[in-house]
């Protein structure tokens, strides 16, 4: 009898641990959605916050071009008061002389401006949590579907004290190669897992998936027995 009572009870803790693994596993896809939410905000900030940057640089850029286009003026101003033939000429070449100068200082103060602008944006830029290293495209902002170097990669991540994350054309073909070669914190992918734009297929994503956790299984052997040798020397 007791045995009996011990079975039931088991099956019942099983039936428990059953249940419990259900509603984890129904937590599993709404936790992957706010993860991919979270994730895209943050590259979507990242991204704007490079927009601002560059936005920044180019009317700093052109904030100083015109200042020292005034200033050129102003001297060109100066020699041709030499050359007044009348109080008339005179005094509007002096005018003309103020107003330019206002407007080289209006320019300068944008200059200032854009400046603090933009290390307030790099300092920004510096708090990021991670870096995601992603080819470079003009006009693009990832989701080209290019790799990137991974030589270089490699020694960004080795030289980065923040986590990285690598993207830029990965594949389930691919994938497993990419983090021996670069060993990221983590990688980023879509279309290399798309059965069409904008739908995932199921079957590149596990063969990703897989890939991904070989290449750190084997990167996590080899680590061990690398710092096994160490010690025994």
């Amino acid at each position: 009898m007791d045995e009996i009572i011990e079975q039931l009870l088991k099956l019942q803790e099983i039936d428990t641990l059953k249940a419990e693994l259900e509603k984890k596993r129904a937590l599993v896809p709404r936790r992957l959605e706010e993860e991919r939410v979270h994730w895209d905000a943050a590259k979507a900030a990242v991204r704007e916050h490079k927009e601002r940057l560059q936005a920044r640089e180019r009317e700093r850029r052109a904030a100083e071009r015109e200042a020292e286009e005034l200033e050129q003026t102003v001297l060109r101003y100066q020699v041709q008061l030499n050359s007044a033939k009348t109080n008339e000429e005179y005094r509007a070449l002096l005018n003309q002389i103020a107003h330019t100068r206002e407007r080289a200082s209006q320019a300068e103060d944008r200059v200032l401006v854009a400046m603090e602008d933009i290390e307030r944006l790099e300092r920004e830029l510096r708090e990021a949590e991670a870096i995601v290293l992603d080819a470079f495209h003009p006009g693009a902002y990832g989701g080209t579907g290019k790799a990137v170097d991974w030589g270089l990669a490699a020694r960004f991540v080795g030289s980065c004290a923040k986590p990285v994350i690598l993207a830029g054309g990965l594949r389930p073909e691919n994938v497993g190669e990419a983090v021996r070669a670069v060993r990221p914190f983590a990688v980023d992918v879509s279309s290399g897992v798309e059965a069409e734009p904008g739908r995932k297929d199921p079957e590149r994503l596990r063969a990703f998936f897989r890939a991904v956790r070989e290449a750190d299984l084997e990167l996590e052997a080899t680590g061990g027995a690398a710092q096994k040798k160490a010690r025994e020397r």
